[in-house]
């Protein structure tokens, strides 16, 4: 779904301040520091059921070779 990058994985940051909208980020992997559980969404776009990992995180790091750190 992302041409022909390598970034398999999408990242959705939800804002504290319910007014902001979500931020997304793209990676190529993904290291979680946090906690997670399992959720699932609605994706209207792709009209399909999504099933997540999320958890609570202070920071979002994604390297250059396209690595995300959660912590």
């Amino acid at each position: 779904m992302y041409g022909d990058t390598d970034l398999y994985w999408r990242i959705i940051i939800a804002p504290f301040d319910a007014d902001q909208g979500d931020m997304q980020y793209l990676s190529r992997s993904q290291q979680c520091n946090v906690a997670t559980y399992s959720d699932v969404s609605y994706e209207e776009g792709a009209k399909a059921i999504k099933y997540n990992l999320a958890g609570v995180c202070n920071e979002l790091v994604i390297d250059e070779e396209g690595k995300a750190v959660l912590s």
